[in-house]
């Protein structure tokens, strides 16, 4: 990001017709902090003055620490991110929940990281606005939605992937009431995070959900076959090895390309072990995503062997005890509603949500 300073002595602070200038620390910040609480109480002419700056202290401390967290104490040189914080801290002052402060403080941070990104500047200067207007069951259940719809496991290893998912929506609905009837959609409908598709309703959890685990219901090539044997000689001809295959964990004697999904194999990292013994991690090149992807596609398909595999996955998958009450929620509460679909404004909000309860969730730069 670009920002636009004067010159100024060491970690001094300018203040010229609310422009804030260079060398910005922690107790700069604090300081601006101050003045601005004291400004947006003063355009507010609010009564209760002292619940309104206890508020703004509130949501002010938790912004400095993600700001600190982030090595983004600078930002506060552009003028637009001083205005985006104006607006965060006029709606800081009309909420008490905690979680509303973390909201807006992870919001401006991401503000600050999409820059470029005029679709999400956009989502997220409304999602200031109106994150105090959505219950915590109606965010609870928008996490929900972008979660089951969008995130997958990194690992090809079915119990891997389910253990990652399954911690995951533990860490989601931790000492919270999964969402209800469709209160909480109506709503997510107001603040336009949502909108109901007519003429379509949602399908069955697993319908929806284990589309995006293909690799996990495929068998991959039986070993010793002579398509086998044709694909580890097509793998040496561009420089890999037989172990970029693992075994199927469902059936035996199949190996397949360790991935949720086809579009995951040109981010795979192979091990390569050098001539002093040291182990390399590389990326793949063109050509070899390219073999991987038509092996990917030209698995054997045997429908016995889907049908093994499907069974195993459901017995498995009913050892998670998140993932099982997660898809008895859906199937109850969600199956054959009216479709739903997350607006750009919506998939900000949970996405930041999702990230604020697991680090691991991709942050909204990836």
């Amino acid at each position: 990001m670009e920002s636009k300073n004067q010159k100024a002595r060491d970690n001094a602070v300018q203040v010229q017709a609310d422009t804030i200038n260079v060398g910005l620390t922690e107790e700069n910040v604090r300081n601006i902090f101050s003045i601005e609480a004291q400004k947006v109480l003063k355009e507010a002419e609010l009564v209760a003055t002292e619940v309104a700056l206890r508020r703004l202290n509130e949501y002010n401390e938790t912004l400095i620490n993600k700001l600190v967290k982030y090595e983004m104490l600078q930002a506060f040189t552009d003028p637009a991110i001083q205005m985006l914080f104006r607006k965060t801290e006029r709606t800081a002052i009309c909420t008490d929940r905690e979680f509303d402060y973390e909201m807006l403080s992870e919001l401006l941070a991401h503000r600050v990281k999409k820059d470029k990104d005029y679709v999400v500047k956009a989502a997220i200067n409304k999602s200031v606005e109106i994150i105090e207007d959505i219950s915590e069951e109606a965010l609870l259940g928008l996490t929900l939605l972008f979660a089951i719809i969008n995130l997958q496991p990194e690992s090809g290893i079915v119990s891997e992937g389910l253990a990652v998912l399954d911690s995951l929506f533990g860490r989601l609905i931790t000492g919270n009431k999964l969402p209800f009837g469709r209160t909480w959609i109506d709503n997510l409908e107001i603040v336009q995070t949502v909108k109901t598709i007519p003429y379509s309703s949602i399908p069955k959890f697993n319908d929806l959900f284990n589309k995006k685990l293909d690799g996990y219901f495929r068998d991959g090539i039986e070993v010793n076959s002579e398509k086998y044997n044709k694909i580890i000689n097509d793998l040496k001809n561009i420089g890999l090895s037989e172990n970029v295959l693992i075994k199927n964990e469902y059936i035996d004697n199949y190996y397949k390309i360790p991935v949720v999904e086809n579009n995951q194999i040109k981010n795979l990292k192979i091990n390569k072990v050098t001539k002093t013994g040291q182990i390399t991690v590389i990326k793949l090149t063109d050509e070899q995503i390219k073999v991987l992807e038509n092996i990917y596609e030209n698995y054997d398909k045997k429908p016995q062997n889907i049908v093994e595999i499907q069974k195993k996955y459901e017995e498995e998958f009913d050892r998670y005890v998140n993932l099982k009450k997660i898809s008895t929620w859906w199937n109850d509460t969600m199956f054959n509603m009216s479709s739903i679909e997350i607006t750009p404004i919506g998939r900000i909000l949970a996405q930041v949500n999702a990230k604020r309860l697991d680090d691991r969730v991709p942050s909204l730069e990836n």
